[in-house]
Formats: structure tokens, sequence, C-alpha cells
């Protein structure tokens, strides 16, 4: 985040925080004025640490077999060259890109790229790892000839 936009929010707040305090009796506007901060501060935190776990629990109970799926059906689709000795997903799609594979194949394989770059830019701590981590899966159970 921008460094202007942090004085932003934090000016907001503060202002807001004075707003409340100025309800409080005049021996606990300080107290209420702190109070109002903390919770400004400490509750988005404590709630985006709960979604964060909510995520992975959903994740491993139902999200990743569905993604596997979705990954090993499209590279069956499109016949995509087996995966044996690609470790990282990067460098596997870079293989189907550069390798002499059916046109069908690098599409998909150009979609991937994007589709995962994607997720790791605008979701990098839930969708970005969850969607690296079931692709990387769907390629040590892909086989092409099943």
């Amino acid at each position: 985040m921008k460094w202007m936009q942090f004085a932003f929010f934090w000016f907001l707040d503060v202002a807001l925080s004075a707003a409340i305090a100025q309800f409080a009796p005049p021996y606990e506007k300080w107290s209420l004025f702190f109070l109002s901060m903390a919770v400004f501060w400490l509750l988005p935190t404590v709630l985006g640490a709960w979604t964060l776990i909510k995520f992975w629990i959903a994740y491993h109970l139902f999200t990743k077999r569905r993604l596997v799926r979705y990954f090993k059906a499209k590279m069956h689709e499109n016949k995509f060259p087996a995966s044996a000795g690609h470790f990282d997903h990067m460098t596997y799609l870079s293989f189907v890109l550069d390798e002499d594979s059916d046109l069908k194949a690098k599409m998909k394989a150009a979609f991937f790229v994007g589709e995962l770059t994607t997720y790791k830019e605008s979701k990098p701590f839930t969708m970005g790892i969850a969607a690296q981590s079931a692709f990387e899966v769907a390629m040590e159970e892909y086989r092409p000839d099943r």
C-alpha cells in the first residue's frame, strides 16, 4: 500500500476515534479514544487472520480436489505432454509452450500461466498458493496415456 493511502486511512481512524471520544464523559475521553483506535487497528487483523484460516480449511476439505480435477481434465482435453521430470509448474508450462506440441495445448498452457499469475498477484496468500499447489498435484497425477 502506498504511504499516502496509509496516512489517509490513519487520519480517518484518528478522526473517527476522536469523534467517538467526544460522546464520552470528560474523564473517559482518552481511554475511549485509545480503545476505539485499538478496535480500528486490531479488529481487521483478527478478522483477516480468521478468514485466512477458514479459507485454508475449506481448501483442504473441498477446493483442492476440485481444482486438481479441473486442471487434469483440461490437460487431458488439450493433450498436454507428460509432466515427468518437471517439479515446478512454471517450468512445465514453459516446456509445453516451447515444445512441438499441439496448438491447443500451447494455448491452454498460456491460459494456465495467465490464470496462475493472476491468482498470485490478486490473492497471493489464498488462491495464489492454492492454485499453484493444486496444479502441481495435477501435474503429478497426470498421465497422458489414460
